[in-house]
């Protein structure tokens, strides 16, 4: 196998940080919008979906370090698709942020802001899927 190159490194670093930030985000529940004041719980669960928003930055890395091999050429395309449906599920999820939040700031019960981010968390694990399913159907080691 050859030397992994700085941005398979990179890369590889980017989604060990948005593993654990998953994990955090999992763990700790946000604060409910009734809340006066944030807890601590709730800022672990947002420092969590920060780190694990990191995510469509180590697609770009882990696609472009795995699509130069060329054991992963043929399937080049696809994750190239899946990286770029990654960054529109995250583009997506800040459009809509941006557009349903109040002029003054802070989100309430009006706000339906559940839905793309669950969109967004979806196109994250279809990337996963794509990378796993490729990774699970060659022999031996894959990865860069």
């Amino acid at each position: 196998m050859s030397q992994p190159t700085i941005a398979s490194a990179f890369g590889r670093a980017l989604l060990s940080v948005c593993a654990v930030g998953f994990a955090l985000a999992a763990l700790f529940p946000t604060d409910p919008i009734q809340a006066t004041a944030p807890t601590t719980r709730g800022h672990l669960h947002e420092a969590g979906a920060v780190l694990g928003g990191l995510l469509p930055i180590a697609a770009v890395f882990v696609t472009w370090a795995l699509s130069r091999h060329a054991v992963w050429s043929p399937f080049r395309r696809w994750l190239w698709l899946a990286t770029a449906l990654v960054w529109l599920g995250d583009a997506l999820f800040i459009a809509s942020m941006a557009a349903m939040m109040p002029a003054g700031g802070g989100l309430g019960p009006g706000v339906l802001i559940g839905w793309p981010n669950r969109f967004m968390i979806v196109t994250y694990c279809v990337w996963l899927m794509v990378v796993a399913r490729r990774a699970g159907s060659l022999p031996g080691e894959v990865a860069p």
